[in-house]
């Protein structure tokens, strides 16, 4: 009859081991897992005086569950600290402020330069974001340099441009956006908002922008 429990107790044990938990990010299924052995545990404390020769070999088997219980809470925790370290990362991006770019007049990257006309001298800025779910995608994400000019009081008018670059390729969905402008493989020019920023015909009342 002993040899009739241990082999449920083996065979509970082995249906609810995770072969390479370090691999397994369904954090469902490691919580019904790791339930299931718990309940093992108990199954195993209350029947243990007549299912074991002594009260050693009891605690061993219980030992050999709890191992695999703290393995999957490890797991459990890890997997949360992930999901927190990029919920912040991503609360990082969106939140990111303008870095106002004063009396510079000339911005550059490894994907393009911008030069702004002097005019626009400390009444310029940037930002930046990231998009993984509009035009871009979690595989493809889209970098967004968003610029402004911004006078005070709006005289003359100011306006605003976005700069989309796809460092990992362009989505099917960019690619076809009636939004965005080619200008190389990985840069494009979104459409601008009030009067606009970029001129790429080369007018001088409007920052440029070369792609490398």
């Amino acid at each position: 009859m002993r040899t009739y429990f241990h082999n449920d107790y083996d065979n509970t044990i082995k249906t609810y081991t995770l072969s390479d938990i370090t691999t397994v990010s369904d954090e469902k299924k490691i919580n019904d897992n790791k339930s299931k052995l718990n309940e093992l545990t108990k199954t195993i404390e209350t029947e243990k005086d007549y299912t074991f020769e002594s009260e050693q070999q009891a605690q061993e088997k219980q030992t050999e569950v709890e191992k695999l219980v703290k393995k999957y809470e490890e797991r459990i925790n890890e997997l949360k600290k992930k999901e927190n370290d990029k919920k912040q990362e991503n609360s990082s991006s969106k939140n990111e402020s303008k870095t106002e770019q004063t009396s510079t007049t000339h911005y550059e990257n490894e994907y393009f330069s911008v030069d702004i006309p002097q005019k626009w001298a400390k009444i310029w800025s940037l930002s930046m974001d990231v998009d993984s779910n509009n035009l871009g995608t979690p595989s493809q994400p889209a970098i967004i340099y968003s610029f402004k000019h911004d006078p005070e009081g709006n005289v003359p008018f100011g306006g605003a441009q976005t700069i989309y670059v796809f460092p990992d390729g362009v989505p099917s969905k960019a690619n076809s956006s009636p939004i965005l402008k080619k200008l190389n493989s990985k840069v494009y020019l979104g459409a601008g908002a009030a009067s606009g920023f970029f001129s790429i015909d080369g007018k001088p009342d409007r920052a440029t922008i070369r792609v490398k």
